[in-house]
């Protein structure tokens, strides 16, 4: 084994938050006896979304992925409708297309904010486009006054896939709450969690019975649920009370726990500077000249060319001197039909450790760091 590689330190990508206060919400809950969904904590959660996000309505679901599954059932996509995604994202958005039999159509992205760009979207606009699916990357807001024009140009929808998102803003406005509807994440992973876990943000009072029957197997059983009938197409989508009741206490330091990720990155930005290293790298940023408040779920950067090897220069140089834990996804559209050689993208990006806890550590970045096996997929 090499010495150096069996001698350092090994820093793991995500370690999730815990305030400590969990256990006691637990507790609390199975000695009430209510596990049935949904329940009290259910309805502090929602309020807590409310209140964090601006957003007129919330349900709580399994999770994002969930979530996006609703709305497709929702908007009613089939055969023959195709719906705008960046190439660049999660397999959630494509999913959710594809379950429904419509065409997931990818746009291309912008490589500053590795979200979708508008001009993109728009060259792929059909008569059969029925939505515009747009990912906030990282909580790094897209260009929602652009896509929002196109969507309301075309007469589409527009939805938001703000899983790094909860605590963001573009402008005055949360994430999720800019378009037509929304999908938040509190997978383990994300700033707030409960494990498994997420939740659908939409604007219109008139979709609320519709949305609580798909979550509820396509029954009406929030309306009558001592004889409740099989309504509508559906799934299983409602939040564990188990998750809900993890999940109200995490939300209560939603605030502090994003204060830490926006200072972690500064702390990755100042350093890449005092090494010399910007000139070398580009360091994913907002949008210029927008008013955003953004999550920092993921500090990145992306390797230019560094003589015929940019990833071996890239191990043999930086990685000693900032620990680098995973690269990017591989872009959606290479995925589905390559090899495992066939990454052109996913090799010029990683991702930098992003738990709180290694605020203090950054300090010693001239130290001996480690790297361990890195993974295409979150």
């Amino acid at each position: 084994m090499n010495a150096n590689r069996s001698n350092a330190v090994q820093i793991p990508f995500h370690r999730p938050y815990l305030s400590g206060e969990e256990e006691a919400a637990l507790k609390e809950l199975l000695q009430s006896g209510g596990l049935g969904a949904p329940g009290p904590f259910h309805e502090a959660c929602i309020q807590q979304i409310q209140a964090i996000q601006g957003a007129s309505h919330v349900l709580l679901m399994p999770s994002c992925t969930h979530a996006l599954e609703a709305i497709g059932i929702l908007q009613g996509w089939g055969p023959g409708d195709e719906v705008i995604v960046p190439a660049f994202g999660f397999p959630s958005m494509p999913n959710c297309v594809a379950l429904r039999g419509a065409t997931p159509v990818f746009a291309g992205i912008d490589p500053m904010t590795m979200n979708l760009d508008p001009f993109a979207a728009e060259q792929a606009i059909t008569p059969r486009t029925k939505a515009i699916l747009a990912m906030h990357y990282g909580g790094v807001a897209c260009d929602m006054e652009a896509l929002a024009a196109l969507a309301s140009a075309y007469g589409i929808a527009l939805i938001e896939d703000a899983a790094h998102g909860i605590g963001a803003k573009y402008g005055q406005e949360g994430l999720g709450t800019l378009g037509d509807y929304g999908a938040l994440s509190f997978h383990s992973t994300k700033n707030i969690h409960c494990g498994e876990g997420g939740a659908l943000l939409f604007r219109q009072e008139a979709d609320l019975e519709k949305f609580l029957q798909i979550a509820e197997k396509g029954t009406d059983k929030t309306r009558t649920p001592r004889n409740y009938q099989w309504q509508t197409l559906g799934s299983s989508y409602v939040m564990s009370v188990l998750n809900a009741a993890f999940l109200h206490v995490q939300l209560r330091h939603a605030d502090e726990v994003n204060a830490r990720r926006r200072a972690l990155w500064h702390r990755y930005y100042e350093a890449l500077s005092a090494y010399g290293l910007l000139e070398r790298l580009q360091v994913y940023r907002p949008t210029p000249n927008k008013p955003l408040t953004r999550t920092c779920f993921l500090s990145n950067v992306r390797i230019q060319k560094c003589g015929s090897n940019s990833c071996t220069t890239w191990k043999r140089g930086v990685s000693r001197r900032l620990p680098i834990t995973r690269r990017f996804l591989v872009p959606l559209r290479e995925a589905v039909r390559t090899d495992s050689r066939g990454r052109p993208d996913s090799r010029r990006g990683e991702f930098a450790p992003a738990s709180p806890a290694f605020v203090p550590a950054i300090t010693g970045i001239g130290g001996r760091t480690g790297r361990r096996n890195v993974n295409p997929f979150f």
